[in-house]
């Protein structure tokens, strides 16, 4: 089923990514974050519990990057998997790619996009309903600088961060940056009356003025094929799950 709620507003206006950012809440200093639940998740994982049971989902988001040196730019290998990989890990650039792409490169490397319901699952920390509303320390409320979004109403929007630069934007399961930074591609399982999968995108993103929650969806706001500032997180079962029936 889609997520509850309504999609984030974007108030990005014209010309403010070019403009100084006015300057940005300090939330304070973040306590330590609880060690992450990796037990059966490859490497760059954090196990969660979905509806449909155990799951792992990239701790941060993706970076694709070449497996080995190569001239020009990454949008040009996209369609070559095989060379690439997918690094989940602190201080890396989140790649922009399309819906297709990300459900492609996913099930490249033995993992599946996220479903709608399984990235809100991952996010609040719980099977089905209930959980966290916001993936951070704090869990049950958002204190305005926690993660990367633009905070104030006027002047230019803060740019997209290495991953994990935002210390209180970590939920209790280890991953980060479910709110702003980059929006990220989900699937909400839908299909339109031609048959092409309906997209999903959650999270927010560093230009949003407006905070999400872990349950605000964004259902059919771009075609599939769509490229534009969204990237994405990979799930897969952990090794020591039961096989599916």
């Amino acid at each position: 089923p889609v997520a509850r709620g309504a999609p984030p507003r974007n108030v990005l206006r014209d010309g403010a990514a070019k403009e100084a950012p006015l300057p940005q809440p300090d939330p304070g200093p973040a306590p330590e974050a609880p060690p992450p639940h990796t037990a059966g998740c490859p490497d760059g994982m954090v196990r969660f519990e979905a509806s449909s049971g155990p799951l792992c989902i990239h701790a941060y988001e993706v970076s694709i990057q070449l497996r080995e040196k190569r001239g020009g730019h990454i949008r040009q290998y996209m369609h070559q998997p095989q060379l690439l990989r997918l690094v989940s890990a602190p201080g890396q650039v989140p790649t922009p790619v399309s819906f297709n792409e990300a459900r492609a490169l996913c099930r490249h490397h033995g993992y599946h996009l996220c479903t709608s319901a399984e990235w809100e699952d991952a996010c609040d920390g719980a099977a089905g309903d209930g959980g966290a509303p916001y993936p951070t320390l704090r869990a049950d409320q958002y204190v305005p600088g926690d993660c990367n979004y633009t905070h104030t109403m006027k002047g230019g929007t803060v740019p997209l961060a290495p991953t994990g630069s935002y210390p209180w934007c970590v939920n209790p399961l280890g991953a980060a940056d479910m709110l702003g930074n980059i929006w990220e591609w989900s699937d909400p399982e839908l299909k339109d009356e031609r048959g092409q999968p309906i997209i999903d995108k959650r999270g927010g993103s560093h230009y949003g003025r407006h905070i999400g929650r872990c349950d605000q969806p964004a259902v059919g706001t771009h075609k599939p094929d769509w490229y534009g500032s969204v990237g994405f997180r990979c799930c897969v079962a952990p090794t020591d799950a039961a096989p599916a029936e």
